[in-house]
């Protein structure tokens, strides 16, 4: 077997988001050679124990660690969960599953001023106060700051990246603030910096393992900056963003790729930052399939993102959303659906929860991920509870010249139809494991 790839959109209780990506080359005895694993957010504090299961069930352990962390955005439903899972070892369990871990984010959130020309501050004064983490109290994101650099092992890769250009207090000739030789010189860098570079193996030489089918996982949008046709970078203009959830308009994007294959996952991000991104999307199609085969609904499906524009040019086999049961918003949002199922009656998607309100509104769709439950509705709560709310893509090589041809879905679903209210008179209908396949 050569090169595979597996997704798998790790099941939550409540709205929270982690998404492992693991991409494998073996031999023909099935033996790995290389391996690489991504994960993509972590959800909140409380999906610690959740992530870590899946992280086990992959062989992601001390002997075999995370290759990278990529945070999106610092909400707490995205960001918290990674902060908790690489603490210091004398602040949790002992583990050195992180210890070499890369971690990528939209960088830094505090301003800095640059001194004037011809005063005896220096460059490196400068990027020594920008590089150490501030006050410990200044917000959630220093304490994590202060868990990488506390560890050497550890790489932030973004630490030197400024998340804004309005952070950066400067008084230049510049056509552009970061191309002022105090600030190039000092090391600061952009809030599009990320955009561009392959974060799944970070430059790794893969000669020996067939690269031209190697999965590639590419960051294509930070900071309201976005990829462009040309490798270019361009910014959405604030008049299409939502400023009262700022974080969620800063969201990193990623693009993964495996043949022609193609997945997108952009956290929080609005719709038009997603429709910024459509005619990158569209050089990257060969043929006449669909721009993105699969994809993660940004927000978990909220009113703000997946615009109908967005989704019936996109056309997707398969979108996924990810939040449980009775989230707080609710997620997904019933313009995303009705969406789907007027401009692309054709995509199939799945949830990491059930999600009665959807069921009750369109009857049952394509809907999946299933908490185990006892007779009287309340939660199964033992190791398994979990891995019967996951939705996992997986996709492989036929042979070492060959590009994937097709995917599938993996996920639980209730063998007879939801029993959605849980009755207590009835049987819980149990869940048995689905595949759905689609062609590439």
């Amino acid at each position: 077997m050569p090169w595979s790839l597996e997704i798998c959109h790790i099941g939550l209780l409540g709205t929270g988001d982690a998404t492992l990506i693991v991409a494998t080359f073996q031999d023909g005895d099935e033996e790995v050679l290389k391996r690489s694993s991504v994960l993509i957010d972590g959800g909140r504090s409380e999906a610690t124990g959740m992530v870590e299961e899946v992280l086990a069930v992959y062989g992601i352990n001390d002997d075999a660690p995370l290759g990278a962390v990529a945070v999106t955005h610092y909400d707490a439903d995205h960001f918290n969960g990674v902060r908790d899972l690489i603490r210091p070892p004398q602040k949790r369990r002992r583990t050195d599953m992180y210890r070499d871990v890369r971690v990528y984010d939209r960088g830094r959130t505090q301003n800095v001023t640059v001194p004037a020309q011809g005063t005896t501050s220096r460059s490196a004064s400068i990027i020594a106060n920008f590089r150490n983490p501030a006050t410990k109290n200044e917000s959630i994101i220093h304490p994590y700051s202060y868990m990488i650099k506390d560890n050497c092992e550890r790489n932030l890769v973004t630490r030197d990246v400024l998340s804004s250009v309005n952070q950066l207090r400067i008084t230049t000739n510049a056509r552009f603030p970061f191309d002022d030789p105090r600030v190039t010189n000092a090391g600061i860098r952009p809030p599009y910096w990320l955009i561009g570079q392959e974060i799944l193996w970070n430059g790794e030489n893969l000669a020996d393992f067939h690269p031209d089918h190697a999965p590639r996982l590419t960051c294509v949008s930070a900071n309201t900056y976005y990829r462009t046709v040309n490798g270019g970078v361009d910014v959405v203009r604030s008049g299409g963003l939502s400023r009262e959830r700022n974080e969620n308009i800063n969201s990193l994007g990623f693009l993964l790729t495996f043949g022609n294959f193609r997945y997108f996952v952009g956290g929080d991000m609005e719709s038009a930052q997603e429709d910024a991104l459509l005619p990158y999307f569209r050089s990257l199609r060969n043929g006449n399939g669909p721009l993105l085969h699969a994809m993660k609904a940004s927000h978990h499906g909220s009113n703000l993102s997946s615009s109908p524009n967005f989704l019936k040019t996109v056309k997707p086999n398969v979108v996924i959303f990810s939040c449980g049961q009775n989230n707080q918003f609710p997620h997904p949002e019933e313009r995303v659906i009705s969406s789907l199922h007027q401009y692309t009656p054709e995509t199939k998607y799945y949830n990491t929860g059930e999600n009665w309100r959807i069921d009750s509104e369109f009857g049952i769709p394509n809907i999946s991920g299933v908490y185990p439950r006892n007779k009287d509705g309340s939660l199964i709560i033992d190791h398994q509870v979990n891995y019967h709310s996951h939705v996992k893509i997986f996709i492989e090589q036929p042979d070492n010249d060959t590009p994937p041809q097709e995917f599938s879905v993996n996920f639980y679903c209730p063998e007879a139809g939801p029993n959605l209210n849980h009755d207590a008179n009835h049987d819980y209908v149990p869940a048995r494991l689905r595949a759905d396949y689609f062609t590439i």
